[in-house]
């Protein structure tokens, strides 16, 4: 695996950087675990998402918030004073492919194991029961699937 340590960058240039990544893993490439953060703070929403129905663009624009749209799923999120990380690998690896979840899982273990061999006290967090297997319906979009 290669650890990339990449700098700060605004969120459509931290999008396009994972979405290169991903088709690097798709042709199947080695597998890459970048740490970014995001300067000027932004929002990422999922590619399935409609950046109209799920943000309110007008003040998003008034507060120069920037939006861009991840090359993977999920929802919202508002980057801020943060650090965060994408991890792409083909689906066969045997390490580090697999579905979402176990991807996810072992991300998680090896920046937890990081984490506390830096002497940083951390713990991931027990898992809800039915997480990850419930899909949600935008508050704007109740009755349909996302």
């Amino acid at each position: 695996m290669i650890l990339w340590c990449d700098g700060p960058h605004d969120p459509a240039e931290q999008m396009r950087r994972d979405a290169l990544l991903l088709a690097g893993a798709e042709a199947g490439a080695e597998p890459v675990l970048r740490l970014f953060r995001f300067a000027p703070f932004g929002i990422t929403i999922g590619r399935g998402q409609d950046p109209a129905r799920e943000l309110d663009l007008d003040r998003c624009a008034r507060d120069r918030v920037q939006v861009a749209t991840r090359p993977t799923g999920g929802r919202a999120i508002f980057h801020a004073d943060e650090w965060t990380y994408s991890l792409s690998a083909p689906l066969a690896d045997g390490a580090w492919g697999g579905s979402p979840a176990e991807a996810f899982a072992r991300a998680s273990r090896c920046l937890l194991a990081s984490l506390v061999r830096l002497g940083i006290p951390a713990t991931l967090a027990p898992r809800k029961a039915g997480k990850g297997r419930r899909r949600f319906a935008s508050p704007r979009r109740r009755g349909t699937r996302s």
